[in-house]
């Protein structure tokens, strides 16, 4: 008897399990745009241009002049030092000829008795050698146009004048001397045996501030210096056997590799930069990457795929414009749907059709429905609601990510109002 009802008490907790609700989760993908954290208070104004100054040009073309110059000077010198070289010159050659002369009066007798250390030697007078400055070498230039049209195209607005403009200054590239390091490594030699290894390479800092600035009607708005833009980033060299060889390796390769350095450390702060002023000014649209979730039942939740239908259809048009006129209509009727759903939630009954998985997939799928639709106190409810149901931990992050965007959503939409 004990044994019947051991085996009666499994077959009833299987069926149980059994009659869960399965819940798919769905990869989905689809564009929004994002609001920008400082928008312009004139709604009208539909142009913006940008512009990008090379602020170093002005030490390099300073540089240049300095050495032009003295390039000058030299030339002036060697011509006054070859002027002077000129007349010492002749002075010498005429003294050599006359004394040349009167040595060749001398009879052979008087030649032999002198000898030929006392003969007449024609003065030695050094030319002088044209000293031209040694040029330094000047930091990379760059397409200022290139660069304005491939990372400062403000997201929303027509590129032309007469609206917002934004400048971006480029301050300047510096590198600190290159920081010998080593690191040791074990290898087998020939003889098989294990042996340490040194191997030397290194570590060069480097960075390239920027900075912009919006003016609107030739009145600044807003400027900064990204404090994070003026920190050096490090680049490592490749690893040699001996600290001569690297050397001799860093001498023949550094102009070409900080020149390399310059052009990479200005694409990626650049593209920092343009998404930094995109992100305060610009209406972005941005693909975004979440997880739409639907009961895996063939019978009795049409609602629930009606739901899931409708709130697809209307994540697929929020990039139609920023009001997002277009996808609203269908986000409702999929909150509606759901929230009707949730009236029949009993998370205690495995057999009930809106069961405790049931329950949570629908409050995660509304807490993102409501953000999308500037609900937040709503979101968060749901939100609330579900950690009080101790979900699982795939629940939990999905929500804690819906959460965090949200906030972020919500920061928008407020400076948007």
């Amino acid at each position: 008897m004990k044994k019947f009802t051991l085996v009666s008490l499994l077959i009833l907790v299987l069926a149980s399990f059994s009659s869960a609700q399965d819940i798919d989760y769905n990869d989905i993908s689809f564009d929004y745009i994002q609001l920008p954290l400082k928008p312009l208070q004139d709604k009208s104004i539909k142009n913006s241009y940008s512009k990008v100054i090379l602020k170093y040009m002005d030490d390099i073309n300073s540089a240049k002049g300095s050495y032009q110059e003295r390039v000058k000077k030299a030339e002036e010198d060697y011509q006054k030092a070859m002027e002077f070289y000129y007349v010492q010159q002749k002075m010498a050659d005429d003294q050599y000829n006359k004394e040349m002369e009167a040595w060749n009066k001398k009879s052979l007798a008087e030649k032999l008795l002198l000898g030929d250390n006392n003969k007449p030697q024609k003065k030695y007078i050094p030319q002088p050698y044209k000293q031209l400055p040694v040029e330094q070498k000047y930091q990379k230039s760059f397409d200022t146009e290139l660069l304005s049209s491939k990372y400062f195209k403000l997201e929303g607005f027509n590129s032309a004048p007469g609206g917002l403009m934004i400048t971006v200054k480029l301050l300047g590239f510096d590198s600190q001397e290159p920081e010998l390091t080593t690191s040791t490594v074990s290898t087998t030699n020939a003889q098989k045996q294990q042996v340490t290894i040194t191997k030397y390479k290194y570590l060069i800092k480097y960075k390239h501030p920027l900075g912009y600035s919006v003016e609107l009607n030739n009145a600044l708005i807003f400027e900064d210096f990204p404090a994070d833009m003026t920190n050096y980033s490090v680049a490592t060299s490749q690893e040699f056997n001996s600290q001569g060889e690297l050397q001799s390796w860093w001498n023949g390769a550094k102009d070409g590799y900080l020149a390399n350095l310059q052009e990479k450390i200005i694409n990626d702060n650049c593209q920092r930069l343009g998404t930094i002023i995109n992100n305060n000014y610009g209406y972005r649209k941005i693909n975004y990457k979440t997880e739409l979730m639907i009961v895996d039942e063939k019978e009795n939740y049409n609602d629930i795929k009606d739901a899931y239908a409708a709130a697809l259809a209307g994540y697929n048009a929020l990039a139609g414009d920023m009001t997002k006129a277009a996808a609203i209509p269908n986000i409702r009727k999929a909150i509606d749907l759901w929230e009707n759903a949730l009236k029949e939630s009993n998370p205690d009954s495995r057999k009930a059709r809106i069961d405790r998985n049931v329950t949570k997939m629908l409050l995660v799928n509304l807490q993102q429905a409501y953000m999308w639709t500037d609900e937040y106190e709503k979101s968060q409810a749901c939100f609330d609601k579900l950690m009080a149901m101790d979900p699982d931990r795939d629940n939990k992050r999905r929500a804690e990510g819906i959460r965090t965007m949200a906030a972020d959503a919500k920061e928008r939409w407020l400076a948007n109002k």
